[in-house]
Order: C-alpha cells, then sequence, then structure tokens
C-alpha cells in the first residue's frame, strides 16, 4: 500500500493528445543513479503543490538503490482523469520493469481531486500486483497550495480495501497522513550536486486485518519536484506477522509538458 508522493501542479496541457507538439526531455542525470545527502540545516523556504504533484503530461523516471526492488525502473505518469471534464481529478499512474530487457509491469494507480483553494486530495490507491485497491473514503490532503516551514498538513480518513479485479472486501479501517517540512540539505544526484528541501512523510493504515506504519524523507527541488525518496514501512498482518521494507529512489529523468500547447478536448 504504497503513497509516495511524487507529483505536480494541474495546468492545461496538449501533450496528453497524441500528434500535439513533443514535451520537452529535462535532462537530470549525469551519471550512474545514485544519491546522497549532507547534514540537515533549518529552512525558511516554502514547498508548493507543484513541488509534490507534477503536471499532466509529466513523465518522470526513477531508479530504486535499495529494497526488495533494487535495480528497478519506475516511471510514473501524471494524466488528468478522463472522467474529470473540469480537470479537477489527476491520475499518477506508475509502472516498473527490473531490467531494461524486461517487460513494464504496472504497480500503482493514484486517484487525486483538487479542491477550490488548490488543495490535492488522495482519494483511492490501485495497487495491481497486490490485486488490492485502497479507497479513502474521506480523502486525505496530498499537497497544499503552500506548505511554510514549521507547518503540518495533516489529514485522516475511514478506509475500505478490495481486491483490484474481483471487488471482493478485504478490510476496513482508518489511515492518517502528516506532511512538514524539517529542514534542507546539500544533495547529491546522480552525479549533480544541488540543494533539496526535506519532508518527512508518516502514513499510518489500521485496518481490522492489517496495520501499516509508513516514514519516508522526501528531497524536494523546486522545479524538479521530487528528485529522492528513503522509505520505511512496517507492516503486521493480524497482528502477528510482521513485515519490514526499506526503499530509496531517486529521480534520474522527467519529460515536462509543453507549456504553450493547448488542451484537446
Amino acid at each position: 500500500m504504497r503513497c509516495v508522493l511524487v507529483a505536480h501542479a494541474l495546468v492545461v496541457v496538449a501533450f496528453l493528445a497524441a500528434g500535439c507538439v513533443s514535451a520537452p526531455r529535462v535532462e537530470t542525470a549525469v551519471a550512474p543513479p545514485s544519491f546522497s545527502a549532507g547534514a540537515l540545516v533549518e529552512s525558511t523556504r516554502v514547498v508548493r503543490a507543484d513541488d509534490l504533484v507534477r503536471a499532466p503530461g509529466t513523465i518522470a523516471t526513477y531508479a530504486v538503490l535499495s529494497g526488495r526492488r533494487q535495480g528497478a525502473t519506475l516511471e510514473q505518469r501524471h494524466d488528468f482523469s478522463m472522467n474529470s471534464p473540469d480537470g479537477r481529478e489527476l491520475v499518477i499512474s506508475e509502472r516498473m520493469r527490473k531490467r531494461p530487457t524486461d517487460a513494464w509491469v504496472d504497480s500503482e494507480r493514484m486517484s487525486l481531486t483538487r479542491s477550490d483553494d488548490g488543495l490535492f486530495i488522495l482519494r483511492e490507491v490501485a495497487t495491481p500486483e497486490e490485486d488490492s485497491l485502497s479507497r479513502f473514503d474521506d480523502g486525505l490532503a496530498f499537497a497544499a497550495p503552500e506548505l511554510e516551514s514549521g507547518e503540518s498538513l495533516d489529514g485522516a480518513s475511514t478506509m475500505t480495501v478490495r481486491t483490484l479485479v474481483a471487488g471482493k472486501p478485504r478490510g476496513t479501517g482508518e489511515a492518517t497522513r502528516s506532511l512538514r517540512i524539517v529542514g534542507e540539505c546539500d544533495i547529491n544526484l546522480c552525479g549533480l550536486p544541488t540543494r533539496a528541501i526535506v519532508l518527512e512523510l508518516v502514513f499510518d493504515v489500521t485496518l481490522d486485518v492489517a496495520t501499516a506504519h509508513v516514514v519516508s524523507e522526501v528531497y524536494v527541488v523546486p522545479g524538479r519536484g521530487i528528485v529522492a525518496e528513503v522509505r520505511r514501512e512496517d507492516v503486521r498482518i493480524l497482528g502477528i506477522i510482521p513485515r519490514r521494507r526499506d526503499e530509496t529512489i531517486v529521480l534520474v529523468d522527467f519529460i515536462a509538458p509543453n507549456p504553450y500547447a493547448t488542451k484537446v478536448r
């Protein structure tokens, strides 16, 4: 049940339509995938929604540096929902391949909505590899228009989990999500030194059949979005079967939507 947040501001673009002006590629990696971070210092900077939720039409590529999926490549696509003519619904879909010669496999799909004040709200997470669909009945606050140091974006919701294919019930319970800026630091991103704002993401789920506790350090570079994430997940099934997963991912490049194109309806 991942809630990685990799994400970006809602704009109108024609990259979504085949045959439109191609989107520019933003080069990121200058060396093999790698990541390191220096000492954390206090930050007074602001993280905006478009630093956390990329614009529809964006394709971001991440390398998995550690964890059970180490060596895999993740591709995240950001699109308007086909069921949202007003552009208020966004879908972030992720696919994975373990090796360059492997076929891509769908791994996650997150559905978000945007409120009138610009708050992005997480509605559901589909995980095909686990045949799982998690729905947050009240929605979970995902990205604020602006998040300042010292502030925390908190959300809570009841939730239901069903199988993705057959829709059979798997569990019910509650989820909470908290996001806050903890500082900034110098990082080395695939051989490229830069400065990142560091956020702490805490995601907790309590179901009748399982519990999950996720803590992530999220590294954000304004203009590039989330460039790295160090994630730790503890899951306990039926109160007795523990499972621990750690993972580090790093951005290797992304294709940004063309700002001069217009949306085709």
